[in-house]
């Protein structure tokens, strides 16, 4: 499933969760692939995403997790 990045910058993270390291960041606009969904215990849903489409961030084919709720 596509999804398109709502929020105006977002982290792009190793794991599922807020404690999990920064990658790197996509723009609202860009393009994501979600591969897999995750709550890693907390009240959030995170998504395992593959980059489709960047504007300034990370390169497509990027692989890394986001917090589902910046997924339009």
């Amino acid at each position: 499933m596509t999804r398109t990045v709502t929020a105006s910058a977002l982290r792009v993270r190793s794991g599922p969760g807020t404690d999990r390291r920064v990658r790197g960041l996509v723009f609202a606009g860009d393009r994501v692939e979600v591969l897999d969904q995750a709550r890693n215990g907390g009240p959030y849903m995170w998504s395992h995403v593959k980059i489709t489409r960047s504007s300034d961030g990370l390169p497509r084919g990027y692989v890394g997790w986001v917090a589902d709720r910046y997924l339009g």
